[in-house]
């Protein structure tokens, strides 16, 4: 077996793979911290407009519900009978 000795470029390449490789690794690391912390953020985003979309719906039928009071009220007042000068009984 012969023994064989590294030049400097290739104890600086294999250090420079070493590095990349560490570096690739905590990437990913953060990468998958981001991505969760992303999904939970997402859950929280994703319960509040849940919740407005509730609060529109509620607003929503509560108008519809005064629209139907002030119909049923335009509706006693042209049903109701009035004297010559305009007065209700």
């Amino acid at each position: 077996m012969s023994v064989q000795s590294l030049t400097v470029t290739e104890l600086l390449l294999a250090s420079l793979a070493i590095v990349l490789l560490i570096c690739t690794l905590t990437i990913g690391v953060l990468l998958s911290r981001l991505t969760r912390e992303i999904s939970k953020s997402g859950s929280k985003l994703n319960s509040l407009l849940t919740s407005i979309d509730v609060r529109i719906r509620e607003i929503s039928e509560a108008i519809t519900a005064l629209r139907l009071e002030i119909n049923a009220g335009k509706d006693k007042e042209e049903t109701s009978p009035k004297s010559k000068s305009g007065n209700t009984w």
